[in-house]
């Protein structure tokens, strides 16, 4: 059918929320839905009462011509006013063509003037699918206009002007005119990343300087704002009166300025019609379209019953102000899809909340790893139990719906229903989250991607009972009694998620202890029934997930390195052995939750619930990481910068998933390893055999290779300044460019801890918890007699001063630096502890050669004091003038800027 392809586009790109002022697209499918839910409201909003429409019921029907034949017909509405039928409406199923019945509804208006003998008091006829919607002059051919389902809002000047024609007030003494073109004059575009970013933050401080609001009830405010401002921009892009300028230039247009409802020019029209705050009219017309799904129990709420914008008119024209030019419906899905993070970043997000966002690269990462399956017998149930603002599940309906659009097998009802089927079925989000309420802020998230957030619930996923007995609202209740009957026991293909880091449940706090109580993994013993006293949020969704997984059943979860390689958490590791089959390890860079204030060192665990408990670890994939999450830039970096992060953040993506791919049918793979490698701690760096890789290379060419503990010893003389309480010592540090350098100077009585290295010209000092940074230094002459404190550097003594200044050129080597980070367990930071750095090995050159590495080194550092002693005698006058004095020194720092 010739008008299929609109609607199909429509319902493509934004599912059941394709919408006007009267309805959702997809609520209109027969003849009868389209007469309920969008011709009578229409009649409703063009001002008609219920006297002045004669429906199908109450109409004669009259002889009209088809073709060579004459047939009986009467349409389903005829308008009067005055008592006397002006227009006759007629309403299709969304498949039917129109052009098919225009004879028939000319025909019937024929019929009907000719009952009257002065003039001919039926003028037009109304012809609508609901996705096309057609007036006619009676005894003319040309259309007066033409309206697609979009443009049916206030404001829009099709409408306006099928307004202004058949309208209750105008229909007796109109003429049909036609619409006149508008010149193009407003500029339309999507903006650049920065320039976004920077927009939102601008408005955002208008919200919160304007209305005097904090952090988050601006935050909420600009959401509702950014709510209207994607549906409004959304209209413009798939109306048909717009929409083919953008088939050419898709990044900016020029529009007629009565195209934009969302724009300073049509608040003052609406003010003139006496309409004091029409942006806040629109938001409630969405809400209450909302409202009815939540009474139908189709959606989850957004908002309140009687919220509106809570904004003052003039603080919503300077938003719309700054705003109107911009395309946010068409930029990237990263800005659009990832609003709600970007500003939680700015406002409320990181270490306060317990869980960290994640950089979408992950999440498309993740995503691809998963292969979600959607097929006409099955479609994947997908969970991110801790779902945050719905970025796992936002990717999760793009990725499916696009396989369902590819399917070529797949008629265009069956792509429909199963698109439908997967925004209303197939994906789940849970989120505990209240200041601000994350759950809400997801559910406005995926209302705009074409989900509807039918399945985003309010609550404690950690409870495996989802207890409400405690909750007073009704509506929370049932949420509750609905979420604990579709989350229970093997029910999902998918999990998806990036669990909080830090959050803890403690049995001391009663209603946590009874949630504890629920978890194997909660008892240090399982026979003993007592409880931890604490235990991490992210180690219970563990078991969590495991329990609601299918057998066979994919877990994609970031998790803490900390989790994989410290002794303490062996039993988690034990558990996820027990339990799965983990089929890849991703570790991420340090620095990907950077944007989150989180130094933590983390991975990407894909596991697969094993069908039976004899099931036996197969081969697993692996890949370090440089680009993932690196790509999550500040707000400051520039266009071309983000650009370059995100395309080798996405290189790296396609990278992986190929490379998982080819493990996963079979092929040879570098990235492949045994189950051998999986029986301790499980962090890459560690399990892949990558510790001493350079030894057989070193041995091949002739180079003894030798234990650390070969080479040196501990230096352990220990004392405690508080002991020389008056004695003034000098403290000293290991920068990470390798260099001892004077921290401060103390008197003994104020240096704590009481435990101190005595050092001694020569020595390395190694630091335990920075080597892997470059921290290891050597003693200078001027330093001999410093202090370092006993427990954060071990001090080391070789045989002589140039096999400790070539083994310090070897220990800051990036190879042993990363050995080093093998040895380790840490996740934020690595630390290097004497006797476990012992293990390292190192490439021992014949004594000849170590000594004249040594030497050159050593006169290096010679000179380099010598030029610094140099330098400090060349602006000896300094002193002299008394401009380097300490009052001068006093006086700059008092009045010296904030970093």
């Amino acid at each position: 059918m010739k008008l299929e392809p609109t609607r199909r586009s429509v319902l493509a790109d934004f599912g059941s929320n394709a919408r006007n002022m009267f309805c959702r697209l997809s609520d209109l499918s027969n003849e009868a839905s389209v007469e309920t839910f969008f011709v009578s409201r229409l009649l409703q909003d063009l001002g008609y009462q219920d006297s002045q429409i004669r429906t199908k019921h109450s109409l004669e029907s009259l002889a009209v011509g088809r073709g060579r034949r004459r047939e009986q017909y009467k349409p389903d509405y005829a308008l009067l006013f005055g008592g006397i039928p002006r227009c006759i409406v007629d309403a299709k199923g969304v498949d039917e063509d129109l052009d098919e019945w225009i004879e028939q509804c000319s025909g019937y208006c024929l019929a009907l003037n000719r009952k009257y003998t002065q003039g001919n008091p039926v003028k037009y006829f109304l012809l609508s699918n609901g996705v096309k919607t057609i007036l006619y002059e009676w005894d003319k051919d040309d259309p007066v206009l033409v309206l697609d389902f979009s443009e049916f809002i206030q404001g829009n000047p099709k409408y306006e002007h099928l307004k202004s024609i058949v309208g209750r007030s105008t229909i007796a003494t109109s003429t049909a005119q036609p619409l006149l073109v508008e010149p193009a004059t407003f500029h339309f575009a999507r903006p650049t990343t920065s320039r976004a970013r920077q927009l939102f933050s601008t408005c955002h401080r208008v919200i919160w300087k304007s209305e005097g609001y904090g952090p988050g009830p601006a935050f909420m405010a600009f959401a509702k704002l950014m709510f209207v401002k994607l549906w409004a921009d959304q209209n413009i892009r798939y109306s048909s009166s717009t929409s083919h300028l953008f088939e050419e230039s898709p990044d900016a247009v020029l529009l007629p300025r009565s195209a934009v409802t969302f724009s300073t020019h049509w608040i003052e029209q609406r003010k003139a019609e006496g309409i004091n705050n029409p942006i806040n009219d629109m938001f409630i017309q969405l809400r209450n379209d909302i409202e009815r799904d939540i009474e139908l129990r189709r959606k989850k709420r957004i908002f309140e019953k009687d919220e509106d914008l809570g904004l003052r008119p003039d603080t919503v024209s300077d938003v719309v102000r700054r705003l109107q030019h911009v395309d946010l419906f068409g930029i990237d899905e990263d800005l659009n899809g990832r609003l709600f993070e970007t500003f939680l970043n700015a406002t409320m997000r990181g270490r306060d909340l317990g869980q960290f966002f994640t950089p979408r690269s992950v999440v498309k990462m993740m995503t691809q790893l998963a292969d979600l399956q959607v097929t006409r017998e099955h479609q994947d149930k997908v969970i991110d139990a801790c779902c945050g603002s719905g970025g796992f599940l936002i990717e999760a309906l793009t990725s499916m719906r696009n396989k369902v659009r590819e399917n070529r097998s797949l008629t265009i009802a069956e792509k429909d229903a199963l698109i439908s089927k997967i925004a209303n079925d197939s994906l789940y989000g849970v989120d505990y989250g209240q200041d601000p309420p994350l759950s809400r802020i997801a559910r406005i998230n995926m209302y705009l991607h074409g989900d509807g957030g039918s399945r985003i619930y309010y609550g404690d996923s950690l409870d495996k009972v989802f207890d409400s007995a405690t909750r007073t609202d009704p509506e929370v209740i049932q949420n509750l009694e609905e979420l604990r009957a579709r989350v229970g026991e093997n029910q999902f293909d998918v999990v998806l998620t990036n669990p909080p880091f830090s959050m803890t449940k403690e049995s001391k706090n009663p209603s946590e202890q009874r949630v504890l109580q629920q978890y194997e993994l909660a008892f240090a013993k399982k026979t003993s029934g007592k409880l931890r006293s604490s235990l991490r949020s992210s180690i219970m969704f563990l078991e969590r997930y495991f329990d609601i997984l299918k057998p066979g059943g994919k877990l994609i979860t970031v998790i803490d390195d900390t989790l994989l390689s410290s002794a303490k958490f062996t039993y988690v590791r034990e558990f996820i052995r027990s339990r799965f089959l983990i089929r890849a390890i991703v570790s991420l860079p340090g620095d990907t939750f950077k944007r989150s204030g989180s130094r933590v060192k983390t991975s990407v665990l894909v596991l697969e619930k094993k069908r039976s408990q004899s099931e036996a670890q197969p081969d697993w994939f692996y890949f370090f990481s440089q680009h993932l999450g690196v790509d999550d830039l500040t707000p400051k970096a520039s266009d071309h910068d983000v650009a370059v992060a995100r395309e080798m953040a996405d290189s790296e993506t396609a990278q992986i998933v190929a490379e998982y791919r080819r493990y996963l049918s079979g092929e040879d793979s570098t990235h492949i390893l045994e189950p051998k490698h999986l029986e301790d701690r499980l962090d890459l760096r560690n399990c892949v055999p990558l510790f001493g890789r350079m030894a057989r290379e070193w041995e091949s060419r002739g180079i003894v290779v030798k234990r650390l503990d070969e080479i040196v010893k501990p230096a352990n003389y220990v004392i405690d300044p508080s002991d020389y309480p008056d004695e003034l010592f000098t403290l000293i540090k290991v920068s990470y460019e390798g260099r001892c350098e004077v921290e401060n100077e103390r008197l003994g009585k104020r240096i704590n801890p009481h435990s101190m290295q005595v050092v001694k010209q020569g020595q390395i000092v190694f630091s335990t918890i920075r080597a892997t940074d470059g921290a290891v230094g050597i003693v200078q002459p001027q330093l001999d007699g410093a202090l370092v404190s006993n427990t954060s550097y071990t001090v080391f003594e070789c045989e002589s001063s140039q096999d400790a200044a070539y083994l310090w050129s070897v220990l800051r080597s990036h190879e042993i630096r990363a050995d080093m980070q093998s040895l380790s367990p840490g996740s934020g930071r690595y630390t290097t502890y004497w006797p476990d750095v012992g293990q390292l090995l190192i490439p021992w050159l014949p004594k000849q050669m170590r000594d004249e590495i040594g030497e050159r080194l050593i006169k290096i550092w010679d000179s380099e004091r010598q030029l610094e002693l140099s330098r400090q005698e060349s602006l000896a006058h300094l002193l002299q003038l008394g401009i380097e004095s300490e009052d001068s020194r006093t006086r700059w720092r008092v009045s010296k800027a904030p970093q």
